[in-house]
């Protein structure tokens, strides 16, 4: 078990309920994000575990540990919260921490992520806008120059999209969105995720493969697409994407050496992507 847990005192300043970020996410995810506050320590930082937010914010309610962990997706999307690992160990850290909650004398009860995403001056991500496609479909999803093309998913190729590029110069102190970022990539004749990025190192890792890596950033694409916030660095957002499966494509079962098999969702997206083929086939 966990022990107990004393919740803290936290500050909610009234421009919380008029945030762009805040206002994209729906009321009940809002309220976990207001309780996850008063059960994360003095660094913004809590176990990432949905069974134990779930008894810690909705022990009353009738929220299952699926629902949690969609909520929890929702402020990821958002870029309220990320998630990161230490030592074997996830947890998802409050963005700009610091900017809203001044802690006298702080206790700081788990490991810090390696970047400061909770220095006054990080940037806090959302939803924005992407390239061309509007529909969560596994495509050619690391897209570079010209029309996104289908993904190879269905056929077993890796994404001919996953080559080699470079990082943007474009972005300022404020960051960028990700449509500039893909406008970018494009001008430089750059894939925004390079064949040798960190992700598929991890997925690799973890046992994903390249097309469960695709069908991701399709996703993480689509879920971006209507925002106008910007972001430093979208090539570690979406890192963060494929290790917290913010999508629900895939699932691991916890035998040991078991591999990645797609969800319901994932199927679904795969699905429609064959149905897309075909259709520009036809």
């Amino acid at each position: 078990m966990w022990g107990v847990t004393m919740a803290r005192i936290r500050t909610i300043k009234p421009e919380f309920w008029t945030s762009e970020q805040i206002v994209d996410c729906s009321p009940t995810a809002r309220l976990l994000f207001i309780g996850m506050w008063n059960f994360s320590d003095d660094n913004g930082v809590h176990p990432a575990s949905c069974k134990r937010l779930k008894m810690e914010v909705f022990p009353a309610d009738r929220f299952e540990e699926s629902d949690v962990e969609a909520m929890v997706a929702e402020l990821m999307a958002a870029g309220l919260i990320e998630h990161y690992t230490k030592d074997g160990a996830g947890y998802w850290a409050v963005t700009g921490w610091s900017k809203h909650q001044k802690i006298d004398r702080p206790t700081f009860k788990h490991p810090a992520p390696d970047r400061a995403v909770n220095s006054p001056n990080s940037t806090t991500t959302r939803r924005d806008l992407a390239e061309t496609s509007t529909t969560p479909h596994p495509r050619n999803g690391m897209e570079g120059k010209g029309k996104e093309e289908d993904s190879h998913a269905s056929s077993g190729k890796p994404a001919e999209a996953l080559s080699a590029g470079k990082p943007s110069a474009s972005k300022g102190k404020s960051g960028e969105t990700l449509a500039t970022f893909l406008e970018c990539c494009k001008a430089e004749g750059a894939k925004p995720i390079a064949a040798d990025d960190p992700v598929f190192a991890y997925a690799q890792k973890v046992g994903l493969t390249e097309q469960m890596v695709a069908l991701a950033w399709v996703a993480f694409k689509a879920a971006f697409l209507a925002g106008s916030k910007r972001q430093k660095d979208w090539r570690a957002h979406f890192r963060n994407a494929v290790r917290g499966n913010w999508y629900h494509l895939w699932y691991i079962s916890p035998e040991e050496g078991s591999v990645a098999m797609l969800t319901t969702a994932g199927h679904q997206a795969m699905r429609a992507a064959n149905a897309d083929q075909q259709q520009e086939a036809a």
